[in-house]
């Protein structure tokens, strides 16, 4: 198994039928970071390609949250979670 591999839970739910859960690990860079804050549904641009320019903004409000991380946290500090 690696990190990358999804990993499954089976469940029953009222109705007796089989459920599945999958999580899915996506390990993403600072510019796809940047990518996922600058665009309206920028998680989704990740896997259509769109990634397109980030405003400076943007990328000073990542900038921030980086150098404060890696206050709190030393140098690795790139560890989130995104829900739908």
């Amino acid at each position: 198994m690696t990190p990358w591999d999804p990993v499954l839970s089976k469940s029953s739910g009222p109705d007796r039928e089989l459920q599945e859960c999958k999580e899915v690990v996506h390990c993403v860079t600072l510019h796809e970071i940047d990518v996922i804050n600058s665009k309206t549904q920028g998680f989704l641009a990740l896997f259509t390609g769109d990634t397109g320019e980030i405003h400076s903004e943007v990328r000073e409000q990542i900038d921030t949250q980086v150098a404060e991380c890696r206050g709190r946290e030393g140098r690795n500090c790139a560890r989130c979670s995104l829900h739908r």
